[in-house]
């Protein structure tokens, strides 16, 4: 089965990274479990993702290996070097159990720095799509490429984000679940995102975040690299 087209890319990034972490590229063939263990170790202990994160990594590499041996590109009876080194969810879930407390002061460190606030003024799409995700559960996705008319008001009176999606403004859904009502958080509102809204809406702009463009990477490159930037 070949991998689909939209597939291809994050995968070749996969690969990539992992020939880095190895010293090179090999022979698929001679490719072991050290090598496969050694990438995870580096998944954890030098880039510092989460367990669940490092699974997905993982099993990406796994479903490589896999449709190797499937093609033939491996020989008969080879194994595949990641298979079983994912964390297991049961694993994933006691961990996420012990890191509310920790997480909580790290939010606290990072969106009430003076790196952060200062972006309200000098790079807005960056402040607000933060708070948007971190607030409403919204995809990085979701909230960069959210349009003025998709912000609407209920009849008891509740702001909330309509996802949608929209050609001509560049939104597109992960999936059709995807497709919902999300509120807008009173603590967004407390900070001001409706003046934000009245402001753009005011100057007819289409988006709520006009320096925005999409990329090859979404709209990863122009928001930064997660919180790191701050």
């Amino acid at each position: 089965m070949q991998p689909k087209n939209r597939s291809v890319k994050p995968l070749r990034a996969e690969i990539l990274r992992f020939v880095e972490t190895i010293k090179g590229d090999k022979p698929i063939d001679s490719i072991t479990k050290d090598d496969a263990r050694g990438y995870k170790d580096h998944l954890l202990n030098v880039r510092k993702l989460s367990l669940m994160t490092v699974g997905k990594h993982v099993m990406s590499l796994q479903a490589i290996f896999k449709f190797a041996l499937n093609q033939g590109y491996l020989p008969e009876g080879k194994s595949n070097p990641f298979t079983g080194l994912a964390p297991s969810k049961k694993i994933i879930r006691k961990t996420k159990l012990n890191i509310g407390e920790s997480s909580k002061s790290e939010m606290l460190a990072v969106f009430g720095s003076k790196d952060f606030l200062i972006q309200r003024t000098e790079n807005p799409s960056r402040y607000w799509v933060c708070l948007m995700v971190l607030f409403m559960g919204l995809r990085r996705e979701e909230a960069a490429q959210a349009a003025v008319t998709d912000i609407h008001q209920s009849k008891e009176g509740i702001y909330y984000l309509q996802t949608a999606v929209d050609e001509k403004l560049q939104q597109n859904l992960k999936n059709e679940g995807s497709k919902r009502r999300v509120p807008i958080h009173s603590s967004l509102i407390a900070l001001g995102f409706l003046d934000y809204l009245a402001r753009i809406k005011k100057d007819r702009h289409a988006r709520l975040f006009l320096d925005l463009k999409k990329g090859g990477n979404g709209y990863g490159v122009l928001l930064g690299s997660g919180l790191a930037a701050f």
